[in-house]
Order: C-alpha cells, then structure tokens, then sequence
C-alpha cells in the first residue's frame, strides 16, 4: 500500500505576487518547515521559467521543486523546438493543463502556483491551485497569509502602482504576518520581471 499523503500544500509557505505599471514583483519567505520542525531557512521559492516568466511556489518541497524543474525544462524544449518563448497567458494554461492532468493520475502535485510575467500584452498575474483552477488577478497571495494580508492588497492596490509603491505594499503585508502569524519565518525574498527581464531585488 502507498503512503497516505495529504491532499492539501504546506499553507505555512508565504508568496506574494503584485501586478504593477509595468513590472510584475513577486516575494516569498525561505522557511523549509514541516509539522513543528524547521528544516531550512535559504529556499528561494521564486523560479525563473523564462526572461519574462516568473513563478512561485506553495507546497511540500518534493512536490514543488519536482513540479518545477518539470515545468522548466518543458518550457526549454519548447523554445528550442519552435525558436519562440510562450506568451504569459499560453504559459500560465500550460502549467494549469498539467496540474489538471496530474489530479486524475496516481499521483498529483501537491503544489500552489503564482505566475507572473510581462510580454507584448503588458504585466499579467495568474493564480492557480492544487486542484487546476485558475484566475487572472492583480494580486495574489499563498499559504496562510491570505487570512490575514488580502485586506491591505484590497485596500492599498491601485492601477499603475509603481514599483516602490509595490515594494511597500508587500513590506506591509510581511509586517502583518510577523505581528498576527503564530509561525515565524526568517527571511523574504523579492524578484522583479519588466521589460528588461527577471532580477532580484537586493535589500528592497
């Protein structure tokens, strides 16, 4: 018989995702915990798929990192079969297609996805889940912060943010989370993509 597995990601993971003038800013802690254990505090959770596609991570870290090296490497081979990177859009219903066929097999990934990335169409954001659903949204939030942290995005987010305005709206919602979190996490990562590409912000 197979292990029982949870059917629900680790909610303790913490990603953000902004859609702003012309940038998508993406954070997300580097806490590797499970049950009462902290496992490893430098995971970056952030995984650049192309120089315009940003995507982050919510799940058990097998399931996550397996998900997306898969995802990574498909999105390789099709740029050196067709000469041409996808589009956001046709990138985030990929990665949904394959976490809808993974739920009717043996084995599907535990794993919540935010994608970002900006093309010919501007700055795009998706939202998906375990299950294969999937949003486009102006910002998005995994794990347990979406409790605590949707009312500030709600309240603070406005078309045409810019880019230090984005900043301060996720400080603020990692400031919510070290106040009201029961767990506390080490460290954040933030990581840009704009027209000039994918970077990391340093000390942002």
């Amino acid at each position: 018989n197979e292990p029982e597995r949870s059917n629900v990601p680790n909610m303790t993971d913490i990603t953000f995702g902004v859609v702003g003038k012309d940038y998508v800013l993406m954070a997300s802690d580097t806490t590797i915990a499970r049950s009462i254990f902290k496992m490893k505090n430098n995971q970056n959770k952030i995984r650049t798929l192309d120089n315009h596609i940003l995507m982050a991570w919510n799940g058990p870290v097998a399931d996550s990192i397996n998900f997306s090296d898969y995802i990574e490497r498909n999105l390789e081979l099709y740029r050196f079969r067709n000469h041409s990177s996808l589009s956001v859009h046709a990138g985030a219903y990929y990665i949904r297609n394959e976490l809808a066929t993974a739920i009717r097999s043996r084995s599907p990934y535990q794993v919540n996805i935010l994608l970002g990335g900006v093309d010919k169409n501007g700055p795009a954001l998706y939202f998906m889940d375990y299950l294969g659903s999937i949003m486009k949204v102006n910002t998005g939030i995994q794990g347990y912060a979406q409790h605590m942290t949707y009312s500030l995005m709600d309240k603070q987010w406005h078309e045409d943010m810019s880019l230090e305005e984005g900043i301060a709206l996720i400080k603020d919602c990692i400031a919510e989370m070290k106040k009201r979190f029961l767990i506390s996490f080490d460290d954040t990562t933030f990581q840009i993509v704009d027209k000039d590409g994918v970077r990391v912000l340093d000390n942002p």
